[in-house]
């Protein structure tokens, strides 16, 4: 009897590991990146995001939502994108932001 115990007192430590680890992965990530010339960077960042299969959902003057293109593979993944003077605040998950980052 006490090895059921031992061994579902680890199962639910490892699964609560787990949930902790893909909690701070698949966290919501803000970045700011400054930019000179803003149709310049929407050309860069639309083909960034087509690239890494997002499209145009909404588009209200300076502030844009992109959705993934395969939500049944991918789920229901959004980057928001608001416009500044001189600067653009991107909002979405975590790798997904940190992908675009690095393509910027």
């Amino acid at each position: 009897m006490d090895y059921i115990l031992y061994m579902a007192i680890i199962f639910g430590i490892m699964v609560g590991i787990g949930a902790t680890g893909r909690m701070y992965i698949w966290r919501n990530c803000t970045i700011t990146i400054p930019f000179t010339n803003k149709k310049e960077f929407m050309k860069k960042l639309d083909m960034s995001l087509f690239q890494m299969n997002y499209k145009l959902e909404s588009n209200k003057e300076n502030f844009f939502i992109y959705k993934i293109n395969n939500q049944i593979l991918y789920g229901k993944h959004r980057i928001a994108v608001t416009l500044n003077q001189n600067e653009a605040i991107i909002i979405g998950k975590n790798p997904h932001i940190k992908k675009l980052q690095k393509s910027l």
